[in-house]
């Protein structure tokens, strides 16, 4: 049980390395394949990791005892197999999320926009002279980061909060890491 939870994190660890070490090298124009294949490549260390390894190898590792160590039959090594690389699976999800959010959300640009301003402050007609965004969807997402209180209007301009601030450097600071194009 110990070995296919250590080996999720280490093919989640291979798989953001990887990611991280292609797009800061490259210009990545088929994002979404080659995380696939990013992807892909992990699932492959992680499975002939689990079936490489022997059951022990993380008692080696960890100072703790593995209770699960003794169950010999193929039914729990395929039962822990699938635990460990549904657990990998979603942490990917997770982060692909983050990813996502960073690349191609409108209101991390609304954000990064509002942060990067001159005297910190856009109104919305100056943010929608810099991206070509349908007004309504620019104004849903301009009240909602007012209503969850990462940007506050002063007059016919608006402003990051202290959390709109951190979210804005946060994702900047990622897109810069990943060389995204823009967030």
């Amino acid at each position: 049980m110990l070995k296919s939870l250590l080996l999720s994190f280490a093919a989640l660890l291979l798989f953001l390395a990887v990611h991280a070490l292609v797009w800061r090298l490259r210009r990545i124009k088929r994002r979404f394949t080659v995380l696939s294949w990013v992807f892909l490549g992990a699932t492959a260390f992680y499975v002939v990791a689990y079936c490489v390894l022997p059951k022990a190898a993380a008692c080696s590792i960890l100072p703790i005892q593995d209770p699960y160590v003794k169950h010999s039959s193929l039914g729990w090594d395929i039962l822990f197999a699938v635990n460990g690389f549904v657990l990998f699976f979603f942490l990917v999800l997770a982060y692909l999320e983050l990813y996502f959010t960073a690349d191609r959300s409108i209101a991390i640009r609304i954000l990064r926009e509002i942060e990067f301003a001159p005297g910190q402050a856009l109104s919305r007609e100056e943010f929608g002279h810099h991206y070509d965004a349908e007004e309504l969807v620019v104004t849903r997402r301009f009240r909602e980061l007012e209503e969850y209180g990462y940007i506050r209007r002063e007059n016919k301009t608006y402003r990051t909060t202290k959390k709109g601030r951190f979210t804005a450097r946060f994702y900047t600071g990622l897109i810069d890491f990943l060389r995204l194009e823009g967030g």
